[in-house]
């Protein structure tokens, strides 16, 4: 039995399809961030975040490919489906002036998985830095993904959490910042 636990681990398809990713990253990444914080410095934690999420993220494309190649929709879309979270919103705030593409994009959640369940409640461990910038290194590896496949026209791709209801603020805010190839 206990190695069929080890085999479901290991499955990126089994753990897809479990429910238990919102429970385990809730209960897990306040410790984790706090030790990072604590043995990294904010700076690197933030970094550390990032590069955790990005390589889960690459895990999980085995098996899932957004539907959608407007980034918007791609962070609707996984929030929905990994999360269970419908109360993400978007607003594109900046275009590009010859051709009306989208160069920057805010994402607000107000439903965040990854911050405390209580809104207003702040963890001491990440005042330093934003709780949920995980969420941001999902964002940016899931459209670099799509870059990389050639299915979407981005040539680069920046991903920022500026607000985090686990760092104080009333809701979540992740900034996308897009620039375009000759497509």
């Amino acid at each position: 039995m206990f190695l069929e636990h080890l085999a479901w681990i290991g499955n990126p398809e089994a753990l897809f399809n479990s429910k238990v990713s919102t429970m385990v990253v809730q209960r897990a990444l306040p410790d984790v961030v706090g030790f990072l914080i604590g043995k990294r410095g904010p700076q690197q934690a933030e970094q550390d975040l990032r590069d955790i999420s990005r390589i889960i993220t690459q895990r999980m494309l085995l098996v899932w490919q957004p539907k959608s190649k407007k980034p918007y929709q791609i962070v609707k879309e996984m929030m929905g489906l990994f999360f269970g979270n419908k109360k993400v919103k978007g607003k594109v705030i900046e275009r590009n002036p010859k051709d009306k593409r989208p160069t920057k994009i805010i994402i607000r959640d107000r439903d965040c998985p990854i911050c405390p369940e209580k809104k207003g409640e702040e963890l001491e461990e990440v005042t330093e830095i934003h709780y949920c910038v995980a969420v941001a290194g999902f964002i940016e590896a899931v459209i670099r993904h799509l870059m990389d496949s050639d299915l979407v026209p981005y040539t680069n791709v920046v991903c920022k959490t500026v607000k985090s209801v686990g760092s104080g603020d009333k809701h979540c805010e992740h900034h996308i910042d897009l620039e375009y190839g000759g497509w």
